[in-house]
């Protein structure tokens, strides 16, 4: 019996391995089977493993650190060889927030025992290749001990990949139990069975232990193994099932325990199960500071994975990696975070990672003026601020510039303004406070709480003037003139409502309130230059009839994208306005536009006459200059082309051959008619 099972192994090793150079391996019939089983899997594995075999048992105990690198896929013949197989392998080699499924292939030798879809592919500690394992309730069965690649060779344009990339792991993380039965050449249904109760089969003769504690920590391995997959649906039903059998079984406290709840808390974040994930985790921490304390290696790990289930769930990791990556490893390593770390946490939307790293060691946790900024501008601030300002009360100091960036925060600027009005009585609210949350759009909320809770508070002219540049100043203003009633309204507040493109409500509300508003031509001429101007105009005119269009007036009028609509409402209302050469000159200049304002103004002012500078303004219009100069040359068939206007048109290079053509045939015809005039002339004198 021995002698067969002798020439088992050494059959085993000639096809295998060479071995006549190694040590312990060589046919000697002397050496005790348990010694041969152990120097063979000592040799196969690493020299250190712990192995237990027993006499005239063709079974191993293998107890090891590991990693799993992945799990089987797919298995598929290989159709011009019965002795190979095609093996697929989702990696874990890979970032913990990286979703993304990679899949190496593999071409192997036929194994002794089937590879199935599941199986798990794991780096034992100490050895030079991988080893395909299935798990079972309580253990692991070992399918392959050392994976040896094939040649590697091409197919449908895919190379097989090296076994290099998974071999470069570090640290073993899992406890493996292995056995390594070969009692059975390969595998039936039967034996598949029989396989789910080889521990208890065996339990005498291997000196397995019977203590219902071991046989739990066991199965958590294996629970924690399959949970280190990329399969996860299957991993998660295995620990759930184990978190529900062992919690009474296990203290609270238990290493084990804890372990298989963070990995169960991590598939539930990878299952998109956000709430689950974070009150699991929480659990885990919370257990971890009161039995190994806050600074323990163990409680910042858990903390480290806690901070990346709140970071990806809104932020991207391809955006994003390198922060996430940086802030998970200094929670990790009770590291400094830094202020741009922290600035990045201020502009979360959720308070709750800014909670775990206020919870971390103080001096590693910097709040500085920066980070309230940031905070302060958070659409979602109001949470963190007020964290912020309960863990790190005595040391948070609020800057002008802090109170600015709250009072231009859109969306939270009321909440985080009356959180630092409550808490902190003593800050002082500026004039560029003031400025900020009247330019803000959502700004009315914010000042009327200023106002409210300080009686003190004197509005300015740049206040007012904020307000007025404000698009959606109406209410602002409207809430100002009510609270404070005795702010003066300058020409600088009018030309900033003028300048509004929403400015006309906010001109109406004015007029309407302060009967004794004198619009002067400055007011006038933003409301022209305005791109709403003609609206702007309109209101004016109706409210303030006794008003002056000037000549600057008309010339911003004719300078804008909108200058016709705005003309055209002028010459209606203010038939009497004199167009003058200079405002012909800024018409004809205007690049886009002032085709249609010269065009509208020939036909409404027959009397106006185009000189020379208006024709020069039109030849040296980069854009429409061609099509003016044809407008003015078709209404205006007496106008004179100068040698000044020709130079103006050579400097245009965008006028191109037309424009010129143009200008010098209407030259031509002129002087034609000229000299055809002086011929009369002198005839008959």
């Amino acid at each position: 019996m021995a002698t067969k099972l002798h020439d088992k192994i050494y059959a085993l090793l000639s096809m295998s391995f060479d071995t006549s150079n190694v040590a312990g391996l060589s046919p000697d019939y002397r050496v005790t089977w348990t010694t041969l089983l152990e120097r063979l899997v000592k040799f196969v594995l690493f020299k250190d493993v712990s192995v237990k075999a027993w006499e005239d048992k063709e079974i191993v105990l293998i107890e090891s650190k590991g990693y799993v690198i992945g799990h089987v896929s797919s298995i598929d013949a290989d159709s011009t060889r019965y002795d190979r197989q095609y093996v697929s392998i989702v990696s874990n080699n890979q970032s913990e927030f990286d979703n993304k499924e990679h899949t190496t292939r593999w071409l192997l030798h036929a194994s002794a025992k089937p590879i199935r879809q599941g199986d798990l592919v794991c780096l034992l500690q100490g050895a030079s290749k991988p080893s395909i394992i299935r798990a079972y309730k309580d253990h692991f069965s070992i399918i392959v001990i050392a994976v040896t690649l094939q040649d590697k060779i091409q197919k449908k344009g895919e190379w097989f990949k090296s076994l290099r990339p998974l071999l470069s792991m570090k640290g073993f993380s899992r406890d493996f139990l292995l056995i390594w039965n070969w009692e059975k050449g390969s595998e039936s249904l039967q034996g598949q069975v029989e396989d789910e109760d080889i521990t208890e089969r065996y339990t005498s003769m291997l000196e397995y232990p019977k203590m219902d504690t071991n046989k739990t920590v066991n199965s958590i391995n294996v629970a924690l193994a399959l949970g280190d997959t990329r399969n996860y649906e299957k991993a998660k039903n295995i620990l759930q099932i184990q978190v529900a059998n062992y919690e009474g079984v296990l203290e609270r406290e238990s290493l084990d325990m804890l372990a298989l709840k963070e990995s169960l808390a991590w598939i539930y974040r990878e299952k998109n199960k956000q709430m689950l994930a974070e009150n699991l985790f929480l659990q885990v921490i919370e257990t971890r500071k009161g039995f190994q304390g806050i600074n323990h290696r163990a409680t910042l790990s858990s903390m480290a994975r806690l901070g990346l289930v709140y970071m990806l769930a809104e932020l991207s990791p391809q955006n994003h990696r390198k922060f996430i990556t940086r802030l998970s490893n200094q929670i990790e390593n009770n590291d400094q975070i830094s202020e741009e770390d922290m600035i990045k946490v201020g502009n979360l939307s959720s308070h709750k990672m800014m909670k775990l790293l206020l919870e971390l060691k103080r001096d590693n946790v910097e709040v500085t003026e920066e980070v309230v900024k940031a905070v302060a501008s958070n659409y979602y601030g109001e949470s963190i601020m007020k964290l912020i300002l309960e863990k790190r009360g005595e040391e948070i100091i609020i800057t002008e510039e802090a109170l600015k960036a709250i009072a231009s925060n859109e969306y939270a600027g009321e909440d985080i303004m009356e959180l630092i009005l409550e808490k902190r009585e003593e800050i002082i609210i500026t004039e560029e406070v003031l400025k900020a949350a009247a330019s803000n759009h959502s700004g009315g909320k914010i000042l009327e709480l200023i106002l409210e809770k300080r009686e003190e508070i004197i509005i300015t002219e740049k206040v007012l003037r904020a307000a007025a540049n404000n698009y959606y100043g109406e209410e602002i203003l409207e809430l100002i003139l009510k609270k404070r009633g005795e702010v003066i309204i300058t020409e600088e507040v009018l030309n900033a409502a003028a300048h509004n493109y929403n400015g006309g409500k906010i001109l109406e509300l004015i007029l309407e309130k302060r009967e004794e508003i004198i619009i002067t031509e400055k007011v006038l001429e933003a409301a022209a230059s305005n791109y709403n101007g003609e609206k702007i105009l309109e209101l004016i005119l109706k409210k303030r009839g006794e008003v002056i269009i000037t000549e600057e007036v008309l010339k911003a009028a004719v300078s804008t994208c909108y200058g016709e609509s705005t003309m055209k409402l002028i010459l209606e209302k203010r038939g009497e306005v004199i167009i003058t050469e200079e405002v012909l000159k800024a018409a004809a200049g205007n690049g886009y536009y002032g085709k249609g304002i010269i065009e509208l103004i020939l036909k409404k002012r027959e009397e106006v006459i185009i000189t020379e500078e208006v024709l020069k303004a039109a030849a040296g219009n980069g854009y429409h200059g061609k099509e003016i100069i044809e407008l003015i040359l078709k209404k205006r068939e007496e106008v004179i082309i100068t040698e000044e206007v020709l130079k103006a048109a050579r400097r245009n290079e965008r006028l191109g051959q037309e424009g010129m053509r143009l200008l010098l045939e209407h030259q031509a015809k002129h002087t034609i008619i000229l000299e055809e005039g002086v011929k009369t002339a002198t005839t008959d004198e």
